[in-house]
């Protein structure tokens, strides 16, 4: 059994700050961070870290960025021999402000927004692990963010046994695009409110934008809403759950959302219940904003199963139902 991210890994720089700044201002960090990142490449070192089977695919460009971002995943354990990495590429780059008023980020991204040039050669190379997964017996899982829309289009149906998850932060043409190929369906907040036209999620409307979510995907999907402070919830056999949040004093939220995403992999090859899973992937996002950065604040997964069998972290009240 392996996990296959396919997305989005960049290099991200941190600035962490007094506040956001207005614009047309100057201000000065009062500390730097430099890590890889991205949505894939987050939860690819979770999965890593982890001791999972790890795999990620992404497009970078052969320069000093493309090869860090590689290294850091190597030094977890995680596989990048099958990266498309070459001069028709961008290597990703991020800048991060972290206010210390809020724990709020903002992140700016340079990336390809446009369509990726794929070679023969490069189509030989996905095709090469997905006759080595192929050859394997065991169900596989997939994580897609979006950001890889030609691989993950490309790669997806020619792995025949496989669970397929995908973070949905924001309802954009390659998530669309993807939805019918989902198992699980992990939105954000953000997502769920514009896939219904509503201004909030509350109560009177969970059950609608879960149930928009599931049309959409693959027949017997489960999807997930995130919903920050206010925990989660979810569909489980045609009923409505909720999970809650956890009591923390955030410090940066920057990756929480990856960070849930990694773990939830790993709670879906360790076959557990999705109410452990997403608790289990709650704690470890509650875990992580405590500190700053993000792969440096990651928790070893003794830890975080430690913190959940023994209710170490304390949880808040869990009223997103009722």
């Amino acid at each position: 059994m392996a996990i296959v991210h396919i997305g989005l890994s960049c290099y991200d720089q941190f600035f962490f700050i007094d506040q956001t700044p207005a614009e047309n201002v100057k201000t000065f960090s009062t500390q730097f961070l430099e890590s890889g990142g991205g949505p894939a490449g987050n939860a690819a070192y979770v999965t890593g870290k982890w001791k999972t089977p790890t795999y990620i695919l992404t497009t970078l460009k052969d320069d000093i960025y493309g090869r860090k971002i590689n290294q850091e995943h190597n030094e977890v354990g995680v596989n990048t021999d099958y990266v498309i990495m070459n001069d028709n590429q961008v290597s990703p780059l991020s800048a991060v402000w972290v206010s210390a008023e809020t724990a709020a980020r903002t992140i700016v991204t340079h990336k390809n927004n446009g369509s990726k040039v794929l070679t023969a050669e490069d189509y030989a190379l996905l095709n090469e692990l997905a006759d080595k997964l192929n050859a394997q017996p065991e169900t596989h899982i997939i994580l897609l963010d979006g950001h890889e829309l030609e691989i993950s289009k490309y790669f997806i149906p020619r792995v025949h046994n496989k669970i397929v998850i995908i973070d949905a932060d924001a309802v954009r043409e390659p998530v669309l695009d993807l939805l019918h190929l989902v198992d699980y369906c992990v939105a954000s907040e953000e997502f769920a409110q514009k896939l219904i036209n509503e201004n909030d999620l509350h109560p009177g409307n969970f059950a609608r934008a879960l149930e928009a979510m599931e049309k959409l995907c693959a027949p017997g999907n489960k999807p997930v809403i995130t919903l920050g402070e206010r925990g989660g919830i979810y569909l489980d056999d045609g009923l409505l759950h909720a999970y809650p949040a956890y009591d923390v004093r955030a410090v940066d939220t920057t990756g929480a959302g990856d960070i849930f995403h990694g773990a939830f992999c790993y709670g879906i090859a360790q076959g557990w219940e999705l109410s452990k899973i997403v608790r289990v992937a709650a704690l470890t996002s509650a875990i992580k904003i405590q500190e700053q950065g993000v792969r440096n604040a990651i928790p070893d997964i003794d830890f975080v199963l430690n913190a959940y069998e023994k209710k170490t972290i304390p949880v808040k009240a869990l009223d997103t139902i009722n």
